[in-house]
């Protein structure tokens, strides 16, 4: 994992924070908000850690809730064979993420090839001052 600058001292905790909180958490490893405010060109990642078995297909998956009241989810990407222990880098931006239109929101969160949650969902809203 990424370590720049960090002292020995200060990673006392890092049984627990990777092993333990993460692991019930699942959240991913970012200091953003849970909600954020994007505008629609705008590039966004999200990293999350496998420190429990992946399984065999990982989902990205979207919720898009556009302006007339229309909600809509769909697979974003899907992924192969992950390691145990490997980061996956998934680009959430809008444009990233092929979403398009009058919309006021978007959620993203990672799933199994049946649908069930693997990660927190995190909530983009959409900048519409532009």
């Amino acid at each position: 994992l990424f370590k720049g600058g960090i002292a020995d001292e200060d990673t006392a905790w890092q049984e627990t924070f990777f092993h333990v909180y993460l692991r019930d958490h699942r959240n991913f490893l970012t200091w953003q908000p849970v909600t954020k405010t994007v505008s629609a060109d705008q590039e966004e990642y999200l990293y999350f850690l496998f420190n429990f078995t992946p399984p065999a297909t990982v989902k990205g998956r979207i919720e898009i809730t556009y302006r007339d009241g229309n909600v809509i989810n769909r697979d974003a990407f899907t992924a192969g064979t992950i390691p145990l222990y490997s980061v996956l880098c998934c680009p959430v931006g809008p444009a990233a993420l092929g979403i398009t239109g009058d919309v006021v929101s978007y959620k993203f969160w990672l799933s199994d090839q049946d649908n069930n949650r693997l990660s927190e969902v995190r909530t983009f809203l959409t900048d519409q001052r532009y």
